[in-house]
């Protein structure tokens, strides 16, 4: 595998009239969000293994300018059978080249701060035991646990400035990363399709849906034929089953479009910060509450895990809420569980994209109009240009809003 990474100086500006051009007369906003959605459909083309990309955001609070606070970047990675021009072709080259500077970032990838919590964002999960016994419905036998997951709502307008906001109140180091890559599905949907399979008998007035070693039973009746399937048998009904089985169908059908593996998650120094930063990201970019965070401290048994996977920028199945699953899962719902994980395009298009910023400048970063913007750039690519700027006194993004001096900022 080889890692390419690429730094952002700064986000684009859409009421700038250099990008109108790009857009070809339409909304500049919503054609940057279709960009992303290109992007989306390029990485669904590949098969599993061969390509992964992440996009990150990383607040450093100590930084001297605070439009300096939040750097985001990209990193692909991709397998020695991958030809590096798919880089370009996603970035530089891609729709998205247009509007973002993609700048080459040889420094080293390990962490230079120790964070002590993560949260998680995953589709929302949902489980229920069953009330009635085998003894009282076969099916009891196997489907000892209702589990369902839902499919994630997409808020298409989400562009990332109530991160950038909020992020903006709190003086701790903070890294949000999202990773995708194409999703080998045999498995699950294989599983998924066996237990759909399993709820529809729960409830089946006749039994055309015969279980593996369930005893048939004609109720007296002469068979016409071997394959007739009309055997009643006793059985009580669970109404609760058929809600279940209708949100796994909509999971099912969702299975016709390529799928991804994702890992959403907010480091932080404390629990607190992270979960909260969490839901705001998710508030943002998802409808209804159709998601759920899992947040994790230094003491469970998860965050060695999931400080790993993103070391190593590997797909994580691991962690569960204890609200869902008092003992780690196991068996069928183990498996199923990686559908919390994993998502389509359409599910994912309103959170895997960049900042896309308009009037007022951001308050952690810079936006393309920004005086500070282009130095900023320069910085990046040519480290000392930008401070030999800063020192001739050019004034910054929000301190030119607020009418401060480099100096003066400086000294606040």
């Amino acid at each position: 595998m080889e890692l390419f990474k690429f730094i952002i100086p700064y986000i684009p500006d859409c009421t700038q009239f250099k990008y109108f051009s790009k857009a070809a007369g339409k909304d500049v906003r919503s054609f940057i969000f279709d960009c992303w959605i290109s992007v989306l459909a390029m990485l669904s083309s590949f098969e599993p293994g061969e390509v992964s990309m992440t996009l990150r955001g990383e607040f450093s609070p100590n930084v001297e300018l605070i439009q300096d606070r939040l750097q985001w970047s990209v990193i692909l990675k991709i397998s020695d059978d991958v030809s590096e021009g798919v880089v370009q072709a996603l970035l530089q080259n891609g729709p998205v080249g247009s509007f973002y500077e993609f700048i080459p970032d040889d420094s080293s990838a390990e962490d230079k701060y120790r964070y002590r919590a993560v949260a998680e964002i995953l589709r929302r999960e949902k489980t229920i035991k069953p009330k009635l016994s085998p003894e009282e419905n076969k099916a009891m036998k196997y489907v000892q646990l209702y589990y369902e997951v839902h499919l994630f709502e997409a808020k298409t307008e989400n562009d990332f400035l109530r991160f950038d906001q909020v992020l903006s109140n709190f003086d701790q180091h903070v890294r949000f990363e999202i990773r995708l890559e194409p999703a080998k599905v045999e498995h699950v949907l294989s599983t998924l399709t066996d237990y759909i399979y399993l709820l529809m008998s729960v409830n089946h007035g006749v039994e055309d849906f015969v279980l593996p070693g369930m005893e048939k039973s004609s109720k007296g009746r002469v068979l016409d034929t071997e394959y007739e399937y009309s055997k009643f048998r006793d059985y009580k009904r669970d109404p609760i089953a058929d809600d279940f089985l209708r949100t796994m169908e909509d999971i099912h059908e969702k299975f016709r479009a390529p799928q991804f593996n994702f890992d959403m998650r907010v480091f932080a120094e404390t629990e607190e910060v992270a979960t909260l930063m969490a839901y705001t990201i998710a508030e943002s970019a998802f409808d209804k509450g159709q998601y759920q965070i899992i947040s994790h401290d230094e003491k469970s048994p998860w965050f060695n895990g999931l400080v790993a996977s993103k070391k190593n920028g590997s797909h994580s199945k691991s962690s569960h809420s204890t609200k869902n699953f008092k003992q780690p899962p196991t068996g069928r719902t183990n498996i199923l569980r990686q559908l919390a994980r994993m998502a389509s395009s359409e599910e994912l298009a309103s959170i895997f994209r960049l900042p896309v910023a308009s009037t007022g400048s951001p308050s952690t970063m810079y936006k393309s109009s920004d005086p500070g913007a282009n130095f900023r750039k320069k910085y990046l690519q040519t480290a000392g240009q930008y401070n030999e700027a800063k020192e001739e006194g050019i004034l910054i993004g929000l301190d030119m809003e607020s009418g401060a001096s480099g100096d003066d900022h400086e000294n606040q």
